[in-house]
């Protein structure tokens, strides 16, 4: 039987990093691997992997404390970021989807529960809010179309969001096998768990 690997960059990074992680395609690689060598698909065989992530976000900013104007396109998040995207490609049977990041001029606190009684605000304790567009739509299409074509004869999505639940139900009823991986979140598997077929543990701490 064939098996496709749906996997929701972001989400993905979030975990890793959250463990003390670094995300580089070397890591991407070992979570891939570990997939593949699970018991459910060992007899299986791989039709391909879809990584879906957004570009860096290159806007010209206005920092709201100092009415700095920063390039977000000359920072190191942001060529650090296309360089990752640019190995990914290198990854065998990997399929890149590419969604867009926006600056929607709106600024955030970093971490407010670290800020001390009476401490000076600084220009340092606040970063822009970057959302990704285009991602979610991107993954909801390709569940549907692998369904529909009978591309593969199951997915494994990882990922956390409930508005995947809708698609995932149709995966279903259209004859998909649907697995899912939210990475040791307990609270989503609850969510999750009767709307797909099975809920499966992938190791994520010896990456």
């Amino acid at each position: 039987m064939k098996y496709a690997i749906l996997v929701d960059a972001g989400y993905l990074s979030k975990k890793l990093r959250f463990k003390g992680k670094n995300y580089t395609k070397s890591t991407i690689e070992s979570f891939i691997h570990n997939i593949k060598n699970h018991p459910l698909f060992e007899n299986d065989y791989l039709y391909r992997i879809f990584y879906y992530d957004a570009t860096p976000c290159g806007y010209k900013i206005r920092h709201p404390i100092t009415n700095e104007t920063i390039d977000l396109s000359k920072t190191k998040p942001f060529t650090a970021g296309n360089k990752l995207i640019q190995e990914i490609k290198d990854i065998p049977m990997i399929a890149l989807r590419l969604g867009s990041t926006v600056a929607s001029g709106a600024w955030e606190v970093k971490n407010i529960n670290a800020i001390k009684e009476n401490e000076p605000f600084r220009a340092d304790m606040v970063s822009p809010k970057i959302t990704q567009k285009g991602v979610d739509m991107k993954i909801g299409l390709d569940i549907a179309t692998i369904a529909l074509k009978k591309l593969s004869d199951k997915i494994i999505l990882i990922a956390s969001d409930t508005d995947f639940i809708p698609v995932l139900k149709f995966a279903c009823s259209e004859g998909l096998q649907v697995f899912m991986n939210t990475l040791e979140n307990k609270e989503h598997n609850m969510k999750f768990e009767e709307h797909v077929d099975q809920i499966i543990e992938v190791d994520i701490a010896n990456i």
